[in-house]
This record gives C-alpha cells, structure tokens and sequence, in this order.
C-alpha cells in the first residue's frame, strides 16, 4: 500500500485520537460557529485564489469576519489576513492561512476554536522552544521540519494515531525529523513500565524497533511481554533487564514527563511541529490538516513538492475503515478505536 493510500485509509482512526487519553476535568461547552448569526461582517467577503463558492452565507459571513479580524502572518506586519491576500503581499503564507480558515468554517467548528487553532498554526507568539536533549530522533538533524510528539505506548489514541505518523515519516522521508518524548499517564498501568522499556532498548540502538512493537501490541504491556518483545528485538537480555528498572532510565522518563508538564501537555499524543503545537481536536479535518501543515512547512522552507492527488485519491481522503496493525507472534492487537477521555491526573 502507497503511503499516501495508507494515510487516506487512518482517517477515521484519526477522528478517534482526538477523543481520548486527555485531562478528565470538566470542560465548558463550547458555542457552536452556527449556534447564531456572527458579528458584522469585518472583511472582504471574496479573495482572490481562494475559493469560498462551496460556503453558505452564514459561513461567508463568519469567513469574512475572521480574514478581517485575524492578523496576517507576515513576519513584522500587523494587517489583517485579508488585506494581505487581497494586495498580494509576498508574504508566502497569507493565502494557506485564508484557505486554512476557509476549510476550519466549512468544518463548521465553533469560532472560538477557528481563532485558537489559527493562532497556534500562525501567530509567531505561539512558537515554543522545544529542547530536544537526549530524546529519541530519526530523520536529519537539519530537516525543514520537526515534529515532536509526547506519547503515552498504552494510550488508545497514540496507538491510533501512530500509523499515520509512520506513513507521514515515510512519505516525507529525508524532510521530517520526529522526536518521541515520552509522557506516561498514571491512568495508564503498564504505560510507564512500557516507556522504560523503550529507554532500555535505546541503549542499545534499537529504540524505533522497539517503539513500533510496542505501540502495534498495545493490549499487552506487562513485563513477561516486553522482556519477550526484547528479545525478538535480538537484545543482550541481561543488560536489558538491567536497564529496565535502573534509576537512570526511570529518571530520563521523568525529565521528559517534566518538560511535557512545563509545556502544557495534558492529553496524549500532543504534537509541536517547528515548535506550534498542532491540537488534532481543534482541526475539522485532522488528518488532511496534520499533512497540509507540514507541507507549508516544508514549502515555506523552499522544499519542492509534488500536488497532492485529485480528491477521491489523495492522502487525506476519509476511507471505510483502518487497516489491522501488524502484531509479533503470540501478541494482541492494538485496540482500533479509542476509549472514553481518560485523565493525566
């Protein structure tokens, strides 16, 4: 299966990561975008190249309202996203980020939710540093893009969610570098043994081998399973054992925790690319958002690209279902759906 097949075929998958493996503390209902007529239109009601002919006028209207009032994201000019589009500024980013509000109105997600994922997509306020330190990595060090996850190995959601980020790796492969930091949820029992696991086995080079196994048997996560999964890997178990429950791999674990904790993370997996953070609950479409956004990254940073296939083939085209995770011999698979919200805390 190609990989831009395999994305389309994890989109329902992807829907499910948003919902689960988050903070269990209440939280507001949010308005709906259609719930009632925005304000007065504050902006131009058509730009050119970007096409809005597919909207309603409720969605024109609430459209016209944000490109009027969201700053464009023009490195030292504070216009409105409209006037940059509409004079044709040079400003590489203006129309992604009108086109981007355009497919987050048709979504129709909650206005409030449009202006916060706008914002972490591209105000320049909303930029972390991220330090990588000692973390796992693959892909070039100068990669155009860095895609950082915190992830929990026995969160139904990381486990949803990463296929598509192995096939978003293979097809941008030499583009992307990925960093895995490691944010083990005490609601989950066995997820901090597992991310001891993964540290152990790192010791030995052979982190990713062991990162795949643990994310596609999800189900088992005791410890006869990973000293098992470590010696399929083809580890020198003695040393394995060793380092599972040494002081220095609990203590990386808990430095990693720390830093997601200082950031804000509160639910698995939270994704930072070139340091914004990419909340998937926030996007109408994860999937086809989550590659789009690295896309931009990657042409903002003069890398060429192929179009996308037409739609109906495409890499972010909904598809009847996701594929079975691959399982080692005598092991579970990963659950397909996600679970009910499960706390941090």
């Amino acid at each position: 299966m190609r990989p831009s097949q395999l994305l389309a075929a994890l989109l329902p998958a992807l829907f499910a990561v948003t919902a689960a493996c988050e903070s269990s503390a209440p939280k507001p209902d949010a308005p709906k975008a259609t719930s009632a007529a925005p304000t007065a239109s504050a902006g131009p009601t058509k730009l050119d190249g970007v096409d809005t002919s597919a909207m309603t006028t409720r969605e024109v209207q609430l459209w016209s309202e944000l490109v009027g009032s969201q700053l464009a994201p023009c490195k030292d000019v504070a216009v409105p996203l409209g006037q940059c589009v509409s004079e044709k500024r040079s400003c590489k980013a203006c129309k992604p980020a009108a086109e981007f509000l355009t497919r987050q109105v048709q979504a129709g997600l909650p206005k409030d939710d449009i202006v916060a994922s706008y914002e972490a997509r591209f105000n320049a306020d909303k930029v972390k540093s991220i330090v990588i330190g000692d973390s796992a990595t693959r892909g070039p060090g100068d990669a155009p893009v860095t895609v950082v996850e915190f992830a929990d190995f026995e969160c139904p959601s990381c486990g949803n969610a990463y296929p598509l980020l192995e096939a978003l790796y293979t097809q941008y492969e030499g583009k992307l570098r990925f960093v895995f930091k490691n944010f083990p949820l005490p609601s989950h029992p066995n997820a901090k043994l597992a991310a001891q696991a993964a540290i152990a086995v790192r010791k030995q080079g052979q982190f990713w081998r062991m990162h795949h196994v643990l994310f596609e048997n999800q189900a088992r996560l005791t410890e006869p399973d990973l000293l098992g999964y470590a010696e399929k890997v083809g580890l020198d178990m003695a040393k394995f054992k060793v380092d599972l429950h040494a002081a220095e791999t609990k203590t990386r674990i808990e430095a990693e925790f720390k830093e997601g904790d200082e950031l804000g993370v509160d639910a698995t997996p939270t994704l930072y690319i070139n340091g914004r953070h990419c909340d998937l609950s926030k996007l109408g479409n994860p999937a086809k958002e989550l590659e789009l956004w690295i896309r931009l990254e990657l042409e903002l940073a003069g890398v060429k690209l192929d179009p996308l296939p037409a739609p109906g083939s495409s890499a972010v085209v909904a598809a009847s279902a996701a594929p079975e995770a691959s399982v080692a011999p005598g092991a579970s698979a990963a659950p397909s759906a996600a679970p009910s919200s499960q706390g941090k805390r």
